[in-house]
């Protein structure tokens, strides 16, 4: 029915950005879950998770709507932005020596190209 992995990332979202007496008022608010958890699909979608898992605000939230307040997209750009240009997320990639020949070589032959090429 729901993929266990996927839903166990979004508990863990929510614990992380959302104040625990939050979550506890609206356990059983339907209207509250259902509209969190469009907005966490919403971030997801445009940000990925991997960004999230980095992402520190300092505080906790009453609700996701504020990543689309003013101050939370100016917030959310800052840190975005930070994530995309600091060296030390992205992965170095070694390079590829190659010292040996690799593959075999065609062998082509020349087509003739005027009248006295093919009479040769």
């Amino acid at each position: 029915m729901f993929n266990m992995e996927w839903d166990m990332e979004r508990k863990d979202f929510f614990n992380k950005f959302l104040k625990p007496e939050q979550l506890a008022a609206n356990s059983s608010d339907p209207r509250f879950w259902s509209r969190e958890t469009k907005m966490y699909g919403q971030l997801m979608k445009k940000y990925g998770g991997e960004f999230f898992e980095q992402l520190v605000l300092g505080y906790q939230l009453n609700s996701l709507a504020f990543f689309r307040s003013v101050r939370g997209k100016e917030t959310l750009l800052q840190k975005h932005n930070q994530y995309i240009f600091d060296l030390k997320n992205k992965p170095v990639q070694p390079a590829i020596l190659l010292n040996e020949k690799v593959g075999e070589d065609k062998i082509i032959q020349k087509r003739p190209k005027s009248i006295l090429d093919f009479v040769k």
